[in-house]
């Protein structure tokens, strides 16, 4: 069952609080549900394989994982809006809980889980999505939105919006004891989700957004400038080194490498040749900017980054910051029917 509850409180002409309660669900996706990928090495003569199980295989009810089923969340939200003449303020500060996230596993080695080996002869590895781990994410948002006139008709609107998030994982299920079958403590002891899967929820996305942007009408003719900054991430490879001031590293020397904020500028302009038809040319990123590669002894760093992989992959694969393509031209047409 979902729903929402919202009302607002008018303080005066300028200002207004506002709040908000919405109960909802994610359903699991497809890819959660029925992927399946399968890798095939050879290591002293024998072919080991390495499987990510589709959640609906029969295989994982015997280990006692059970069938998917969808994420529930509670939202909650409390803000203020202001309108100050031509320009218009909201700050919102929010709450997202979500029960029995969808999270996929860390790997599981055959040979350390006795159970799992009698139903999956000859892999050496499996992983798969479970509802396993609940989270809860913290953050704020603020919009500031100014419109004027210029002269000779002219137009201007400038926006300024950011917003921090923090996500955290709050509690993780008890792994099922099927699967943990005459395992040794240890291997009891451990959590099905690992830490790589949840630093790919904690840390893998920027925690602070901001976007500025300035849009100039005149006549047919539409300009807009727009900075967006993203702030930095965090992302585990082996071979890092705790002397490098971008690396922390757990008493286990477990290493992250932290990949610093940066900010991209895009421009665009449209031309309404006619009332259904527009045209557009831009550029995104505009002075080519790049996320921070992986620490490597030729730029200078102690160590590195296995993930690099001789250069192979310089950008991390297990963090979500923004692309690595570099200035991107366009142009467009836009016919409205």
């Amino acid at each position: 069952m979902s729903g929402k509850l919202a009302g607002r409180l008018k303080l005066s002409e300028m200002l207004g609080l506002r709040a908000s309660y919405n109960r909802g669900f994610r359903a699991p996706s497809l890819a959660q549900i029925g992927n399946r990928v399968n890798t095939s090495t050879v290591q002293n003569g024998l072919i080991l394989q390495t499987q990510q199980i589709s959640s609906d295989d029969p295989r994982l009810k015997t280990l006692g994982v059970p069938d998917p089923k969808a994420e529930i969340s509670d939202s909650y939200a409390l803000g203020m809006t202001g309108e100050f003449g031509r320009l218009t303020a909201t700050l919102d500060a929010f709450q997202i809980d979500i029960k029995d996230r969808i999270a996929i596993t860390d790997g599981i080695l055959t040979a350390s889980y006795p159970a799992v080996a009698a139903l999956f002869p000859g892999v050496r590895e499996i992983r798969f999505f479970t509802n396993q781990i609940d989270t809860r994410t913290r953050g704020a948002d603020l919009v500031l939105t100014y419109k004027a006139p210029l002269p000779g008709g002219a137009r201007l609107g400038l926006t300024l919006a950011g917003t921090h998030a923090k996500t955290e994982v709050r509690r993780q299920k008890a792994t099922p004891a099927a699967l943990i079958a005459g395992a040794s403590a240890a291997v009891r002891a451990a959590p099905l989700v690992g830490l790589t899967a949840i630093e790919l929820i904690e840390v893998a996305q920027p925690r602070n957004k901001i976007l500025a942007s300035a849009n100039v009408d005149i006549d047919r003719f539409t300009l807009t400038a727009r900075v967006s900054y993203f702030g930095n991430v965090k992302a585990f490879s082996t071979g890092l080194n705790a002397a490098d001031p971008n690396v922390s590293c757990d008493s286990t020397n477990r290493c992250v490498q932290t990949f610093s904020g940066k900010g991209l500028v895009d421009l665009a302009g449209t031309y309404q040749v006619a009332k259904p038809l527009s045209l557009t040319v831009g550029v995104n990123n505009l002075f080519d900017t790049y996320p921070d590669k992986w620490n490597a002894r030729r730029f200078g760093y102690v160590g590195e980054a296995g993930s690099y992989s001789n250069g192979q992959t310089p950008y991390t694969r297990n963090a979500g910051q923004f692309g690595f393509n570099g200035t991107y031209y366009y142009a467009s047409a836009n016919l409205d029917f």
